[in-house]
């Protein structure tokens, strides 16, 4: 039995999705609903695949992939334990890369003040940690001096320990694996710096971060990888919206200040919405036009950008002037949008299917539904 084709009327309203973005037939890129990706072209994945295929062939380099976003990048709502950097969408992203065949070892850059009450862990404390007044992001020191640590136990192995800190106040010591503690001396220099350790076996590792006198001492991130590997690293904050990130000149130990010095990218993947529709001091589409844009443009080495439109939280809250206002952004930088929400159609039916743990956070359940997407478009 053989079946008449179809014309192409209906062919593309047979496959397109139940929630069309907003004002996705006047704009200028093409939408691909059986994706939810739109106006994605090959020039806008070319560092990305470059990396991924270098990582494949054991080219020895640092291959990163970035994530800037809110709580739901952080992986609010998986539930205890609380190892956001093996069940929030990044990770399960780079889980996703390993089943395709793609290297992808170690669990990229962890930070330990990501704003919310729960965090990761795999970090336990000695000592009174705190955040650092005027930097909302990244930056966790403690005044408490000598005995003070900050220890970190991988869940993944590598040969590589890298530790970003911010260069003043006060020195500090790192110990790997119950090694002697290294003295690091600041040199007041007043950014972010990394503090690079190689050539150790290749299994997990304990690194600890101890404070030495009481002038202030600040960590940011660390992580473990392999010389070979693409690193998934998130750099997302509870309740971040595009404004919170600051300027690299207002914020010199903020987070886009940290990315631009030391962790440069062959993709960076932005997800920042959420909290500007259904946060708790939302703003305008056009504020958030303003505030992504500016982000966008502070960032120095980011490799190609692939912004992100939220999930379909289950809120009263309108995303579409929000959404469209993304798409105009992408329009005008020309760069792609992965959109979530006609993934997941709306709130009550990602409630209905388990995917959601509150109104506006997945489960772990979603947040693997999230990577599928993400890799199914990029791939």
């Amino acid at each position: 039995m053989s079946l008449p084709p179809l014309t192409r009327s209906q062919a593309t309203k047979s496959f397109s999705a139940r929630q069309v973005p907003p004002g996705v037939a006047s704009m200028a890129g093409a939408w691909d609903a059986g994706r939810s990706v739109y106006n994605l072209k090959p020039k806008h994945l070319t560092r990305l695949r470059a990396a991924a295929g270098k990582a494949c062939a054991g080219v020895t380099g640092e291959y990163n992939i970035n994530f800037i976003g809110d709580s739901i990048t952080v992986g609010s709502g998986i539930g205890s334990p609380y190892d956001y950097g093996e069940r929030n969408w990044p990770s399960q992203l780079r889980k996703a890369f390993l089943t395709r065949g793609l290297s992808a070892a170690g669990e990229g850059y962890v930070i330990r003040h990501n704003g919310g009450a729960q965090k990761d862990a795999r970090f336990t404390e000695v000592g009174t940690w705190s955040t650092e007044s005027g930097v909302p992001t990244l930056v966790w020191k403690t005044n408490s001096g000598s005995g003070a640590t900050l220890t970190y136990t991988s869940t993944n192995s590598g040969t590589i320990v890298e530790v970003i800190y911010a260069d003043t106040t006060a020195d500090f010591t790192v110990s790997i694996d119950g090694a002697a503690p290294v003295t690091i001396t600041r040199t007041n220099t007043q950014v972010t710096k990394v503090y690079r350790v190689t050539g150790l076996a290749n299994t997990t590792h304990t690194v600890v971060f101890g404070a030495v006198t009481t002038g202030g001492t600040y960590f940011c991130s660390v992580r473990v990888r392999t010389a070979t590997a693409l690193n998934f690293n998130s750099f997302a904050h509870f309740g971040a919206q595009a404004s919170t990130f600051g300027s690299p000149t207002s914020q010199p130990f903020g987070t886009l200040k940290c990315l631009n010095d030391n962790v440069p990218a062959a993709a960076t993947f932005i997800s920042l919405m959420t909290n500007e529709v259904a946060g708790a001091s939302p703003v305008t589409a056009a504020t958030y036009k303003t505030n992504l844009n500016a982000l966008i443009g502070y960032l120095s080495s980011p490799g190609d950008i692939i912004l992100c439109a939220a999930i379909p939280g289950n809120v009263a809250a309108d995303y579409s002037a929000h959404r469209q206002a993304l798409y105009e952004i992408a329009d005008a930088r020309d760069l792609p949008v992965v959109d979530f929400y006609p993934r997941f159609v709306d709130g009550t039916t990602m409630a209905a299917n388990g995917l959601l743990s509150d109104t506006v956070h997945p489960t772990a359940p979603g947040y693997f539904d999230m990577a599928q997407l993400v890799a199914t478009a990029i791939l």
